[in-house]
């Protein structure tokens, strides 16, 4: 395979797979923990995390303010 010219390391297999070669956990301390969460392909799971993520976001910010009626138009 060819190599990064910018680091000199040789890139990894094309995939998911080679995706833990290309992580640096010295310089990305929170994603190394995290890389099996990106790379899982159980997509049912992805998609419930992020619903309850989204309805969750949605009840946090709380209810809705009820809108002000529109000022009267001008010259009345």
């Amino acid at each position: 395979m060819a190599g990064d010219a910018e680091c000199g390391h040789p890139l990894p297999p094309c995939g998911l797979d080679g995706l833990p070669l290309l992580l640096v956990p010295a310089r990305s301390p929170h994603l190394a923990p995290a890389l099996p969460v990106f790379t899982s392909t159980d997509f049912a799971a992805h998609f419930t995390f992020g619903l309850r993520l989204l309805i969750e976001g949605l009840r946090a910010t709380g209810p809705c303010p009820t809108p002000s009626p529109p000022p009267p138009p001008a010259g009345s």
